[in-house]
């Protein structure tokens, strides 16, 4: 969901400063890329070190350039989430993890928002390939 509302709200080329502010929110012990406070990396960038790196705290700085704050990214995630159907998700933060009271179950709707869109390519051609798949030649 993160990564939709970006790709949904920013141009790929748009710079996106790091901030304090939004490395606090990671969780301690989460997957992180690594961000350093004051780093500026264009959106793409960024959704390269959340898709890829699985980084938390590119969650947090997007949602924090993107909603203005981590909480106020949050209520766009979950807005955007009842409008696409997903009734029994309720988001917590901006990577998905494990909180005490959310409910988070199927993206099934979420998935095929965005597919075409060039930056859900990072993912699909820089995650590593092992085996031999149909389609992975």
């Amino acid at each position: 969901m993160t990564a939709l509302l970006a790709i949904e709200n920013c141009q790929m080329d748009e710079p996106v400063t790091v901030t304090r502010t939004a490395l606090n929110t990671v969780s301690p012990g989460s997957s992180i890329a690594g961000l350093q406070n004051g780093e500026v990396l264009t959106m793409y960038q960024m959704l390269e070190c959340l898709l890829v790196a699985s980084g938390n705290d590119a969650a947090a700085v997007i949602a924090a350039h993107v909603g203005g704050s981590v909480e106020k990214f949050v209520e766009m995630m979950n807005t955007r989430s009842d409008e696409l159907g997903c009734t029994s998700t309720h988001y917590m933060n901006p990577s998905g993890l494990h909180d005490e009271k959310p409910l988070h179950h199927g993206r099934g709707p979420i998935k095929g928002h965005g597919r075409g869109h060039e930056a859900f390519g990072i993912y699909r051609d820089r995650r590593p390939r092992t085996g031999h798949h149909p389609g992975n030649e």
